[in-house]
């Protein structure tokens, strides 16, 4: 059920979703069939901290198209600043508990961690590992989906990447939600710990999309390599020199280029 109704956006009834459910064979068909909805579930009961809204976000680097390649890195939670939005930065110390704006940055910005010590002192978890057994490998999962069910309509080159923001939300009894996906997302941030994460993750980002390049050019040199000697060695009976048997070495060639 969608928050709002707007152009080209409509509520699905029950029908409507019996229907859905049986074109993608109630999940079974994820990634085989061309057709495509966008479509949320109203979350009627959000998890709330300090008594606001929240949202986590975490990270996913298409490495690769050719054959596809994801990675996940981690993210951070948003917690919602809605009240404070209107209010001036000379007001920020008398805004919340006498906080400056250094101290208001941090208490909107949480890593995982922070959500697990605070997930453990409000008695929502008992797991002290609630975030590595849980939470994680749901978001893990939900990115797995997300690359089966848009892979279709992938350009397929191996020089092709993307890195994209995930958006989820956990709800009150800790079940995730998906909220979006989006490409390009804006990597600055006002808070100190946030702008070190994202250079860090920034890092990590250029270290495989390089690495997989290296990889990829290394094969095409040593092959061109191979190819060009087989070539000198091998001239026809008038003594000139000719590519043999092209169409297997271009298969060849199709199989190392790829990640």
């Amino acid at each position: 059920y969608t928050r709002r109704i707007g152009k080209n956006v409509q509520p699905v009834d029950e029908k409507e979703e019996n229907e859905i459910l049986k074109v993608w064979g109630h999940g079974k068909l994820c990634g085989q069939v061309s057709r495509n909805y966008i479509i949320q579930t109203r979350v009627h009961n959000p998890l709330f901290i300090s008594g606001r809204k929240f949202d986590l976000r975490a990270y996913m680097l298409v490495a690769s198209t050719n054959p596809v390649i994801a990675f996940y890195h981690e993210g951070f939670l948003r917690i919602s600043d809605q009240t404070i939005s209107s209010i001036s930065k000379e007001d920020y110390s008398s805004l919340i508990n006498g906080l400056n704006e250094t101290e208001l940055q941090s208490s909107v910005n949480w890593n995982l961690a922070a959500l697990q010590e605070h997930l453990t002192a409000a008695d929502k978890v008992s797991d002290p590992h609630w975030v590595n057994n849980y939470l994680r490998p749901e978001i893990k999962k939900a990115m797995i989906h997300l690359v089966r069910m848009s892979q279709k309509s992938f350009l397929k080159l191996s020089s092709v990447y993307e890195l994209f923001a995930v958006d989820f939300m956990l709800d009150n009894e800790l079940k995730l939600w998906f909220l979006e996906c989006s490409s390009s997302p804006i990597l600055t941030s006002a808070h100190e710990e946030t702008q070190e994460f994202m250079i860090n993750m920034l890092k990590d980002h250029f270290e495989i999309v390089v690495g997989l390049l290296r990889s990829r050019a290394k094969r095409m040199i040593d092959y061109i390599n191979i190819v060009t000697q087989e070539v000198i060695d091998n001239p026809n009976d008038k003594g000139k020199y000719e590519l043999r048997g092209l169409a297997q070495k271009k298969e060849a060639w199709n199989v190392l280029i790829k990640n």
